[in-house]
């Protein structure tokens, strides 16, 4: 487990305010299979007033670092476990994903994988599954917030058309959604809610289901999704679906 502070060199910070610079700058390697997503990251943390920071070490840079002040969220990539360790002792008062454990405490969060393909076509789906409407996308806010706790509303206002929200309705409420991103032939399942007395009915199966079609049709060919160890209720439809273990990240929350 990385240590708050090491003897390592410290690392310097840079704050950066185009998008286009993460893509340039950050080494081929770095962030393993979250690596077709850090521009599309960086570009979304900075329309939705969050902060995006390059870190550099020994001339080099060796670590990106997205921050979020409303929700209070931060997510390092980087592949130097010392690193991660001083970026943690630097912070406060906030919650930090990570490759690395930061504390005993830390929540593992599981990397799963697969393809994007025709055959979830053939899927039987058991509810009504429709893409939510922009209009309805506070809606899909509020159910997020219920859900997870915090959630900066910027992040929904003028969401691009790569992200795709798809939705079950049952008895004229709003039961479930899930969001994906789409990166060229890459895409992201995440920000999956159900309300609880609506669990154990198949929607959150549907949901992932509908999500790879909708990514398959937008030109993905494999999905990407990170998932609380925990969270059964995710994570038993999701590799039902096809998606598997690929290794783990972990949310630290830092005091």
């Amino acid at each position: 487990m990385p240590a708050a502070t090491t003897d390592a060199p410290p690392y310097r910070t840079r704050a950066l305010d185009r998008p286009d610079a993460v893509e340039r700058e950050l080494p081929g390697e770095l962030s393993g299979p979250f690596r077709p997503y850090l521009a599309y990251f960086a570009r979304e943390q900075l329309r939705s007033g969050g902060e995006v920071r390059l870190l550099e070490r020994d001339g080099r840079v060796a670590g990106l670092l997205l921050l979020d002040p409303v929700e209070r969220l931060g997510t390092l990539f980087t592949e130097d476990p010392e690193l991660a360790g001083q970026v943690a002792g630097s912070l406060h008062g906030l919650g930090l994903f990570a490759p690395f454990p930061l504390a005993a405490h830390a929540e593992p969060f599981r990397l799963l994988r697969g393809p994007a393909g025709p055959e979830d076509a053939a899927y039987p789906f058991r509810h009504a599954v429709r893409r939510t409407r922009p209009e309805e996308y506070p809606r899909v806010g509020r159910l997020l917030h219920e859900i997870e706790g915090r959630l900066n509303p910027r992040w929904l206002e003028g969401a691009p058309p790569s992200e795709g929200c798809l939705q079950v309705e049952y008895g004229g409420e709003l039961a479930g959604a899930g969001w994906v991103s789409v990166v060229g032939a890459h895409a992201r399942l995440h920000s999956l809610a159900v309300r609880p007395r609506y669990r154990r009915l198949g929607i959150a199966t549907d949901l992932v289901r509908a999500r790879k079609i909708w990514a398959y049709q937008h030109g993905a060919r494999s999905v990407l999704s990170e998932i609380a160890a925990g969270n059964t209720g995710s994570l038993v439809p999701t590799e039902r679906a096809g998606l598997s273990a690929i290794g783990e990240i972990f949310l630290t929350r830092l005091t």
